[in-house]
């Protein structure tokens, strides 16, 4: 059964709707430009600390990841072939950028043995190595964790801190530079080995310290901008539903939007 206004008012509510698509694909472009911008101004502020650059600033050294760094793929899941105590560990999802999701924290069994190869340790940089490869955040608890081979463990040395990393990364990721040591076509993945062989431009502790605290800064300067952006998407869908609903109940038929849309809209704006 499919309601059906007088022809007049059919047009009425096309046009409305019309009007609000309109609205929606300006607020969609306004939201592109928005996210792009926050992005370009990110690189430039890396490439500005030196991030990037062919010829490094004084002091500063390129190291492969494997002389700053020890990196471990975790256990293989095999639910058939894995013995010992059931431990919780870290999979694929559970590492965000720059934070965990432990929503859903499943255990797999790892021998005694096994425990100390891959455990997870305060400071260890934990990152994807399919999905998205790269994505990294930072163990920051005491609680005992695993990780499977979904992910790397990068257990810095004390040439480098793992913010640091974490942050080099995230330029790496954002400006296409891991790209290049991807394997796949349509799932991508992070080798050990080519992880491993990455080159990173290693600024004395002083200033990576100082990197990160600047790098701290931006992200609070960027962090209204970026929740606005998530917002207005958002809002965008519930005021396609609003107004779709609203037509479904004929009170478009005078051309106007319902309060709820009305208001969406000048929030997306």
């Amino acid at each position: 059964m499919v309601p059906m206004p007088p022809i007049g008012e059919q047009d009425q509510i096309v046009g409305t709707l019309s009007e609000i698509g309109r609205q929606l694909d300006h607020a969609e472009e306004a939201l592109t430009r928005a996210s792009n911008g926050m992005r370009a101004l990110s690189r430039a502020f890396y490439r500005d600390l030196g991030f990037g650059l062919q010829d490094l600033p004084e002091g500063w050294q390129r190291k492969q990841l494997s002389e700053i760094a020890e990196c471990k793929l975790g256990k293989m899941l095999d639910a058939q072939k894995n013995e010992g105590t059931a431990r919780p560990y870290l999979r694929n999802m559970s590492v965000q950028w720059g934070h965990f999701d432990l929503g859903d924290v499943k255990e797999m069994r790892i021998k005694d043995s096994e425990a100390e190869r891959f455990e997870v340790r305060r400071g260890d940089l934990m990152m994807c190595e399919g999905g998205e490869p790269g994505r990294c955040a930072i163990w920051d608890r005491d609680e005992v964790m695993f990780f499977q081979k979904a992910l790397h463990r990068i257990r810095p040395t004390e040439a480098v801190s793992a913010t640091y990393l974490q942050r080099y990364f995230a330029f790496a990721a954002q400006a296409g530079a891991l790209e290049r040591h991807l394997t796949g076509t349509t799932i991508k993945h992070l080798p050990g080995n080519k992880l491993a062989a990455i080159d990173i431009p290693v600024p004395p502790l002083a200033e990576q310290r100082e990197i990160v605290r600047r790098a701290s800064d931006l992200d609070e300067q960027l962090a209204p901008v970026a929740e606005g952006v998530a917002v207005a998407g958002r809002q965008r869908g519930h005021l396609l539903r609003a107004a779709l609903n609203a037509a479904a109940l004929g009170r478009l038929r005078a051309g106007i939007p319902p309060n709820s849309a009305s208001e969406n809209s000048a929030a997306v704006a």
